[in-house]
């Protein structure tokens, strides 16, 4: 991880208008790469389970949910896909 870290950088895409521009923008091209890999890469099996998880999070944002009557009681619910002990 310390390798990936140190060799990619991810900088402002300079074509866009500065109304379109927003965080996530950053991302697209890698984002369209990673996802066409996954979805040739990922077959998944006949016991595929959809399960709500929450996960924790000490920070400030206005999508952050609080269930105090749960082990993590401040953070991020979030829909994962369970298939074959992997959570993706």
């Amino acid at each position: 991880f310390q390798q990936l870290k140190r060799y990619l950088h991810i900088s402002e895409p300079q074509e866009m208008p500065v109304s379109q521009k927003t965080w996530w923008k950053k991302l697209e091209p890698l984002s369209s790469n990673i996802r066409t890999c996954a979805e040739e890469c990922f077959l998944p099996s006949t016991n595929v389970l959809v399960d709500k998880m929450m996960i924790q999070s000490l920070g400030h944002s206005a999508h952050m949910i609080k269930m105090p009557n749960k082990l993590i009681g401040l953070g991020y619910k979030v829909l994962a896909v369970c298939d074959s002990g992997y959570t993706h």
